[in-house]
């Protein structure tokens, strides 16, 4: 920037000292009063570029400030998004460990569940096969009680059929001559008699 000044002041400079120089030709000549006018012109127009070139500096000064604070600033940005990071990081990995506890929690709780369940199982057949066995000897006692009953039934119906029988058999012998012990010694002392007489 300042070799950028200094190049155009000498080339405002040289131009004004060019612009004032007599010539070698003694009859051309430029009057004293449009000479500084033109110098007071030149001077004029140096003093605004260098009222701007003053400006453009603290323009550029204030934009390199502005950019200083704005590196600043994302630094500090920078630097907060990396500790939020390296936070975020932390609570992740707690988090990681948490639901690693938990479910290693879990696990442990469902293995337990499963070996409950297993031993209920196992006493439920367990107890399933003495209820088969109850029902079983059950199921015994109820065909003797069957049969005991059916005896009883044959019994009864024995005792019940008992009287028809002992008059069937009463009408019957009542159908039938009846021949006594005594009857058969008189025939046969009838016969015995009766061969002799012959």
């Amino acid at each position: 920037m300042k070799r950028f000044m200094m190049t155009v002041m000498f080339v405002l400079v040289t131009f004004g000292v060019s612009y004032g120089a007599e010539t070698a030709d003694s009859e051309i000549y430029v009057r004293k009063e449009v000479f500084n006018a033109h110098m007071d012109s030149i001077n004029s127009k140096f003093d605004i570029m260098m009222g701007e070139m003053k400006q453009i500096r603290e323009d550029m000064k204030q934009i390199r400030e502005d950019m200083k604070q704005m590196r600043e600033e994302m630094r500090e940005e920078i630097k907060g998004i990396k500790e939020d990071m390296k936070q975020m990081r932390g609570e992740m990995k707690q988090m990681r460990e948490e639901t690693k506890a938990e479910i290693n929690a879990i696990r442990e709780e469902m293995n337990k569940e499963i070996k409950s369940l297993r031993q209920d199982i196992s006493n439920i057949t367990a107890s399933v096969a003495v209820l088969s066995q109850r029902v079983k000897d059950v199921d015994a006692r109820i065909g003797d009680t069957q049969n005991f009953l059916y005896l009883l039934i044959v019994m009864l119906g024995i005792l019940m059929a008992l009287p028809m029988v002992q008059k069937f058999l009463e009408w019957n012998a009542s159908r039938r001559p009846s021949i006594t012990l005594e009857d058969v010694k008189r025939l046969i002392e009838e016969s015995k008699s009766e061969a002799r007489n012959a």
